[in-house]
């Protein structure tokens, strides 16, 4: 085969449709889990109409730009890419609560027993790390503002023009997301030391889990909840951690900012030891939640790689109704 014929039989690389491929199937599989568990819905009317605006005022910006202003490719890239990391909020947090349903294997002793094992003991690590004046506030701080980040590293990857960073980043986001939250179903884990430090006077009690969390899950475990209520949203996934996770991939994809990735470094570490303090994870939680991470991240270079995504797109397209050609006029 010729170097032509290998060029001509690559996929044509449209970046946008790659990602709204792999959202496509994100939110298949979250469609698909939440009929299976007969997940409820409940005060969604207050909840999908400005979430519903937002997305479609962002695509509409989008469309509007790409027709009149095409010139403004950063602008045109950050409101597509902050469209996508809305929709997947939702598909993440409605996946997650469908997958809560799913027989488990309990695993929460011996992620315990694995963290004792190496010598680390939760109560004792947020206990030390409290005691250093001001280090637990700011641990919270920034556990607690992890969303904000990814708007921030999206603006500076579109104001940079690091389409390609932004572009990866993303991917490797959903792929990451949609594999930890997977694995998740799969295994009842909590961190029951970090629940009893809500029951003993004057410990510090992690924001991340609480007795409220704790009923919650148990109940979407037995099947005597199946209730998604928008006013009442609690993170579910204990093990792997996501929020280490995404702190990973937030480290790594701001690199290339210049002057500024050593504050991302200091802030993505506070968030993953604030993932233990402050989210009232095991060790073992985190560090799987940084595996996750590095796997997402190799696994999103080879799909971009081998041209699968663009071939996704590709089928997007193909899907697409045409306009017939219309003939030509002769005068």
């Amino acid at each position: 085969m010729s170097a032509t014929a290998s060029r001509e039989d690559r996929p044509t690389r449209r970046p946008t449709l790659e990602l709204l491929f792999l959202v496509a199937l994100a939110a298949a599989l979250d469609l698909a889990a939440v009929a299976i568990s007969g997940l409820r819905f409940v005060n969604a009317d207050q909840f999908f109409p400005i979430f519903g605006g937002a997305i479609a005022s962002l695509g509409g910006l989008s469309l509007y730009m790409r027709i009149r202003m095409p010139e403004m490719r950063w602008m045109i890239r950050l409101v597509e890419m902050i469209a996508i990391y809305i929709v997947m909020c939702i598909v993440m947090m409605t996946y997650q609560y469908a997958l809560a349903l799913a027989p488990a294997w309990p695993i929460s002793r011996a992620i315990e027993a694995a963290d004792h094992a190496i010598g680390f003991r939760w109560l004792a690590f947020t206990q030390t790390a409290n005691a250093i004046p001001g280090l637990g506030g700011l641990l919270a701080f920034c556990y607690r503002s992890w969303m904000s980040e990814f708007a921030l590293l999206f603006v500076a990857l579109a104001c940079l023009r690091k389409f390609e960073e932004l572009e990866e980043f993303t991917t490797v986001y959903i792929l990451a997301g949609m594999a930890t939250l997977s694995v998740s179903g799969l295994v009842d884990a909590k961190s029951y030391e970090a629940v009893a430090a809500w029951a003993a006077p004057g410990l510090h009690v992690p924001g991340g889990v609480s007795p409220i969390y704790l009923e919650k899950i148990t109940a979407l475990r037995a099947g005597l909840d199946r209730v998604l209520d928008f006013t009442l949203i609690i993170g579910l996934v204990s093990f792997p951690s996501f929020h280490a996770g995404a702190a990973l991939l937030l480290a790594v994809y701001s690199r290339c900012i210049p002057y500024a990735w050593p504050a991302f470094l200091a802030f993505n570490l506070c968030i993953i030891i604030g993932t233990i303090t402050d989210g009232g994870h095991n060790l073992m939680d985190v560090f799987a939640g940084l595996a996750f991470a590095v796997a997402a991240v190799a696994a999103g270079q080879a799909l971009r790689r081998a041209g699968w995504l663009a071939r996704g797109a590709d089928a997007l397209v193909a899907r697409c109704p045409r306009r017939a050609p219309q003939p030509a006029v002769r005068i």
